[in-house]
């Protein structure tokens, strides 16, 4: 499958951020079981900062959210919404963005599937994801994450994820890589290519 995918994300105040997004257009290409072409969900959530890190203890944040299904839904699914509820953690090890400095997250949570009609389901999820700074505006990143089995809607699923990041300037990141399932079943390997702009700061 191929995805193009677009988010933005607002700080209401320093410790509430907005987020909206959309995996936008999803599509099958090559030689595939099912042709798939349509607009994915919209996703509106809000995410709550609860404590910053100290020199022993992580920061800890919370976010719910909720998808919303968008103008041209694929008739293979139901025309319903869902939600997700994540908590997470994170820690700097030296100074943040500096060569050498390691920055760790540990996220979980729970999604809800269709939980407005009678056949929705409950996915658990929990992942671990540490980055490096590199000189020369690069950096490193690998993901543990696994996903518990919640039907045709979302099969289990678990795997690493790994990547390379290049960040010319402050406000503009560049990603590439790849992930690897344990799953061969649900799907073997993706390649993935992000890009990410901050257009302005609000607060610091």
């Amino acid at each position: 499958s191929d995805v193009c995918s677009s988010d933005l994300t607002s700080p209401l105040v320093r410790w509430l951020q907005a987020q909206a997004g959309s995996n936008g257009l999803l599509f099958t290409t090559g030689d595939v079981s099912r042709s798939l072409y349509y607009f994915d969900d919209f996703t509106f959530a809000l995410k709550t900062h609860f404590a910053d890190q100290s020199s022993i203890l992580p920061s800890v944040a919370a976010s719910a959210a909720v998808n919303v299904p968008s103008f041209d839904r694929s008739d293979t699914f139901p025309f319903a919404y869902d939600a997700s509820f994540w908590a997470y953690a994170s820690k700097d090890f030296g100074a943040p963005g500096e060569t050498g400095s390691v920055h760790v997250d540990l996220n979980g949570g729970v999604n809800v599937w269709q939980f407005d009609i009678p056949q929705r389901s409950v996915q658990t999820f929990g992942t671990l994801a540490v980055s490096t700074a590199l000189a020369w505006h690069l950096g490193v990143m690998w993901e543990l994450y696994g996903f518990t089995d919640a039907g045709r809607i979302a099969p289990k699923d678990s795997g690493l994820l790994m990547g390379l990041s290049y960040s010319p300037l402050p406000t503009v990141m560049f990603d590439l890589g790849g992930d690897v399932s344990v799953f061969p079943s649900t799907r073997k390997f993706t390649l993935f290519f992000g890009v990410t702009f901050i257009p302005f700061r609000l607060w610091g």
